[in-house]
């Protein structure tokens, strides 16, 4: 990889310039710019802070399934495992066909 020419620098830098100029007019970085830009990021950060609520809701929501899930398997375990007595204690009672 070449390094940048001076030149190449240099526009770059004016570019920059030139975009700080026109945003904060002539260069100059008042308190309104600047409460400008504050009240741009506080925007931001609620507007993240309303994605994480919304990633973490899903998440809880899945979670929740996921343990509603565990917990039906295990229910179902139960009743099989108590049918499976019923039957055990039934069995002696009809002797299975001679073959």
């Amino acid at each position: 990889m070449t390094e940048p020419s001076l030149t190449d620098i240099a526009s770059k830098l004016d570019t920059l310039l030139q975009r700080v100029d026109a945003a904060t007019g002539d260069g100059k970085l008042t308190l309104a710019f600047i409460a400008t830009q504050q009240e741009r990021l506080l925007e931001e950060m609620g507007q993240i802070r309303d994605d994480l609520r919304v990633a973490a809701a899903m998440v809880q929501r899945l979670d929740g399934a996921m343990q509603g899930l565990v917990n039906e398997v295990r229910a179902e375990h139960g009743r099989y495992d108590r049918l499976e007595r019923r039957v055990a204690k039934l069995e002696p009672a009809f002797p299975s066909p001679a073959r």
